[in-house]
């Protein structure tokens, strides 16, 4: 009976506005909608989409206020409970106090009424918070990137979940293993290095330079000896970078935000540590991205001195290898090769004197001197010999050598004389 009834309501409904020539059934979903979104989520959305997709980013929308609610009543339960656990007397009876007072008000109401008092106290939207690269916070709500799907991403979850397999086949193993042998294996950072791919760079975090600090893993034989002789110290891994070779950018940054870059120098090193640099790099378009990249990270971090960035130069582009915020020893070429040496202009920054010229003066080159100062690094006929006075020590640098020429070539021979001489 009360389908029979339900059918006559529905026909005799659908008869009616058929009579009044009123669509009915869901075709209109395919209709354009006319109407703007103000806020979509992971769907690309405009008016000139039709009514189901305005559904969809409606549905969204509702999940993604759904999401954010249980996030924020985790966090609000979290921080009153830990709060209620606090020795410090205040701060546990205001908890307790809080739980009392509100034990009976619908947790959604409490989220509005924090809500509402932090949405109050941010900035507007022209003046957004940016917690996060593409996130902004405001008193208009937080606006996040919106996912456009493209093929790639299929193949990125796929590699993902692959690699989530492999990790866990992995971390079964060596729990088998090691109750078998009694020996541990350190399954993090061979699923590291399944993740990132072999060869890859281990690296200490801190007081990592010239070399030290720092482990090649080639193959899986290697992880073992990685782990024993920096396991000691936070470590960071790099995937191996295949470059044709290493420029640094050098800038400096006023007080006053004016910036200037000195010519792209070209590294070679050896067991680690920088043995010569050259100056400029016969590379317009190389040069013109270093100095983009190094003018926005002086601007990123407001800056204010020297700082230098190593780059790896991968065909025609560049790849970030490490930043320092400081003078570099790749720069040491600019006390003769440029017009206004590094220390000179690092000095003119932080004491708010007008930046000095960064152009070069001619054809640098600059020869390391590493572990000892021989005497014929003393009574070259070419060259600047620069002696740090420090105390003789296998892997130390105690100098460094410049020399000046009109060209590219002749600079090149007298840095490969030099090397002859005192290497």
């Amino acid at each position: 009976m009360v389908a029979a009834a339900a059918a006559y309501l529905v026909s005799n409904t659908v008869a009616n506005l058929e009579s009044r020539k009123i669509a009915s059934g869901f075709g209109f979903l395919a209709r354009e909608a006319g109407f703007a979104i103000g806020e979509t989520t992971f769907i690309v959305y405009s008016a000139a989409d039709n009514y189901l997709r305005a559904l969809g980013v409606g549905l969204a929308n509702t999940f993604r206020v759904a999401l954010l609610g249980v996030a924020l009543a985790t966090v609000v339960g979290t921080v009153i409970g830990l709060a209620r656990l606090s020795s410090n007397w205040l701060v546990s009876r205001l908890a307790t106090l809080y739980v009392e007072v509100l034990r009976n008000v619908p947790l959604l109401v409490q989220l509005f009424f924090w809500y509402a008092i932090i949405s109050e106290n941010l900035p507007g939207p022209r003046a957004a918070l940016k917690p996060l690269p593409g996130v902004f916070l405001s008193n208009r709500g937080i606006a996040v990137p919106t996912l456009i799907g493209e093929s790639a991403h299929a193949w990125v979850l796929a590699a993902f979940g692959l690699g989530l397999l492999l990790a866990w086949r992995l971390a079964r193993w060596a729990r088998r293993r090691q109750a078998r042998t009694g020996q541990q294996f350190h399954a993090f950072w061979a699923g590291l290095a399944i993740a990132l791919g072999l060869p890859l760079v281990v690296k200490t975090r801190r007081l990592g330079y010239d070399g030290k600090g720092q482990f090649v893993v080639r193959e899986r034989a290697d992880i073992e000896p990685a782990w024993d002789a920096l396991g000691g110290a936070a470590l960071i891994a790099e995937q191996w970078v295949t470059f044709d070779y290493e420029v640094s950018a050098i800038g400096v940054r006023s007080v006053a935000g004016e910036i200037l870059t000195y010519p792209l120098s070209r590294n070679v090193h050896r067991g680690g540590i920088l043995h010569t640099s050259c100056a400029p790099v016969e590379a317009p378009e190389l040069e013109r991205s270093a100095a983009s990249f190094i003018e926005g990270l002086l601007t990123h971090l407001d800056y204010v001195g020297v700082l230098a960035l190593e780059l790896f130069v991968c065909g025609d582009r560049l790849l970030a290898n490490e930043f320092a915020p400081r003078v570099h020893n790749s720069g040491h070429w600019t006390i003769e090769g440029a017009r206004t040496s590094q220390f000179e202009n690092h000095l003119r920054a932080i004491l708010q004197l007008p930046l000095g010229p960064t152009t070069a003066v001619g054809h640098a080159g600059m020869v390391n001197l590493i572990g000892t100062i021989p005497d014929a690094a003393r009574s070259l006929a070419k060259g600047q010999l620069h002696d740090y006075g420090k105390t003789p020590r296998p892997g130390r640098k105690l100098g460094h050598i410049t020399v000046i020429a009109d060209s590219a070539a002749d600079r090149d021979r007298l840095v490969a004389e030099i090397e002859q001489t005192v290497t």
